[in-house]
């Protein structure tokens, strides 16, 4: 009996193995587990039988590794994602690219002459596929977010200064690279491609069952939003990756089928809790502080000076932190909107009684856009919130103005660190593609850490070991030391205090050591100072023109 059994055994086990044999599991390239399985997640492919993109050449002169691409560049689609670059595999002498789109929406990748599929992580779209190097790659990207599923085009480019560009091939139609924001081409795809592609996101989007579009709010800068105006004084809210909210008439009805991520407001929206420091500004840029009742700042924490005069008279009151607001005041004092920063995140039971209460809850993601003025921009949302568009509209168009008007600084390629340590001693600095790093570039400058800290996913912020930031920073020409997060900082003597290595830091030693207030986070609507500060300081100006930087000087 053992011995049947154990042939039985050896039969199956015979078996298996000829099934997968058979099936090509071992030998074939679509389905080899092992060679298609990395630390993004799995990978396999497809023939396309469309034949809707052209096979490329990917062979190389590069050494078989991993490799990192010292720039990456990419066009099309319409702006509401980004592609990055994570790595470039080179394996038996053809390049693999490691492609990461910032939506978990996307199915396929077609490339190559074949159908490429992968894994989703962190609410992306991960696809692996064979690029030419430093040549422009073209592929089509299926969405299913849209009202039906789409291919997208885009045109990709990855750079390596090591591969033999010899080696690569030649590609006809080699388009002019320019390192903008994404990478941007100089040539994008056709504006037909592009309003095609627009529209069909504005209907997937936008379209409200019984509300007549009437207009899409025009944007310049913001990533996180967009603003739709309907008949009858409709208006929608669509905050991208997060909720949208449809704001009704004061005699309005609401709407049948909505999307079960559709926040209701009804006018008029007043007696406002605001917990988001950033927006405060803003509102009173509008004038509109007459919409805030509750604050999530004490008056000592204001900058905003109007903001501080309206808690001293107690027109605004202070409501407690976002992680700990006083109930009983908001319902008491009639609040009918939170307005919440994305900290609000961290504390999911206190946005779940404030909707329980029956306080709806708006999450400012002004924090997360990379332009400066995409900030402030957000005077948009907030005047639709309010009524009060004309007077948001003719703000911004004035930002606009100083801001042109900057563009003109001239590029000093002067090395600019902005930091604080945090408790444990490690160094915190701002994501790449921050919107203070663009202030520092926008200045004249050179962002310190332009490459260790473009890392996805991270937050604005980002926790460095000291040896990375010592090797960025030190030979730094300026450092901007942000006071605004570390208050302990007054003097040069703190600064020393934290680590004695920053003794060997060039900007040091020339006494190019700077910092910031608080009230630059505060101050959404004059963005524009921060940037002609960098300039003042990279050019030697008078500090006593200068709104948020001060030298960092011995203490006396």
């Amino acid at each position: 009996m053992k011995k049947n059994f154990k042939t039985i055994i050896v039969f199956l086990i015979i078996a298996t193995v000829l099934l997968l044999m058979s099936c090509g599991l071992a030998d074939n390239e679509t389905k080899n587990v092992s060679e298609n399985t990395t630390s993004y997640g799995e990978y396999s492919w497809e023939e396309d039988m469309d034949g809707l993109t052209e096979p490329v050449d990917n062979s190389t002169g590069l050494e078989d590794g991993i490799y990192h691409p010292d720039d990456f560049g990419w066009s099309g689609g319409t702006g509401r994602v980004s592609l990055s670059c994570d790595e470039v595999e080179v394996k038996n002498g053809a390049a693999w690219a490691v492609i990461s789109i910032d939506s978990s929406y996307y199915d396929y990748v077609r490339a190559n002459g074949k159908i490429y599929y992968g894994p989703k992580a962190n609410e992306k779209s991960i696809f692996r596929f064979p690029v030419a190097l430093n040549h422009n790659n073209r592929i089509l990207a299926l969405t299913t977010k849209m009202s039906s599923a789409h291919e997208i085009e885009y045109i990709i480019y990855i750079y390596l200064e090591a591969a033999d560009v010899e080696s690569t091939g030649s590609q006809a139609g080699t388009l002019e690279y320019s390192a903008g924001k994404n990478g941007d081409f100089k040539e994008e795809n056709t504006a037909a491609d592009i309003l095609s592609d627009l529209e069909s996101e504005r209907n997937e989007t936008a379209d409200i069952d019984g509300l007549t579009l009437t207009k899409k709010v025009s944007l310049s800068y913001p990533e996180q939003f967009d603003i739709y105006e309907y008949e009858q004084g409709y208006t929608l809210i669509d905050i991208h990756n997060s909720a949208k909210y449809l704001i009704i008439p004061e005699d309005g009805h609401i709407p049948e089928s909505l999307d079960d991520n559709v926040v209701i407001l009804q006018r008029p929206i007043d007696n406002i809790y605001l917990a988001a420091t950033s927006a405060m500004s803003l509102f009173d840029a509008m004038d509109a502080l007459s919409r805030i009742r509750f604050s999530g700042t004490a008056m000592s924490g204001w900058y905003v000076e109007n903001a501080a005069k309206a808690m001293e008279n107690e027109q605004i009151l202070f409501a407690g932190k976002y992680s700990e607001p006083d109930y009983e005041l908001l319902v008491s004092g009639g609040c009918r909107l939170a307005v919440e920063s994305t900290m609000i995140l961290h504390a999911p039971k206190v946005k779940e009684m404030l909707e329980n209460l029956g306080i709806p809850v708006f999450i400012d993601y002004s924090s997360y856009e990379s332009h400066p003025l995409g900030r402030t921009e957000w005077i948009k949302v907030y005047g639709a919130l309010t009524g009060k568009m004309e007077e948001a509209e003719t703000f911004f168009e004035q930002q606009a103005v100083i801001m042109k008007e900057q563009a003109e600084y001239e590029k000093t390629n002067k090395k600019v660190a902005f930091f604080y340590i945090n408790t444990k001693g490690t160094a915190v600095v701002r994501r790449t593609d921050d919107y203070i790093p663009r202030m520092i570039v926008m200045g004249g400058g050179v962002y310190a850490f332009d490459k260790t800290a473009d890392i996805p996913d991270s937050g604005t912020s980002v926790e460095m070991s000291m040896e990375q930031f010592y090797a960025d920073a030190l030979d730094a020409d300026y450092i901007i030391y942000n006071t605004a997060i570390d208050t302990s900082v007054k003097n040069l003597e703190d600064l020393m205090a934290k680590n004695r290595l920053f003794a060997d830091f060039k900007a040091v030693k020339e006494g190019n050591v700077w910092c910031c207030g608080g009230d630059m986070y505060q101050a959404t609507d004059r963005v524009s100072h921060l940037i002609r500060d960098v300039h003042l300081m990279l050019s030697d100006g008078d500090e006593k023109d200068m709104v948020f930087l001060k030298k960092l000087m011995k203490q006396k």
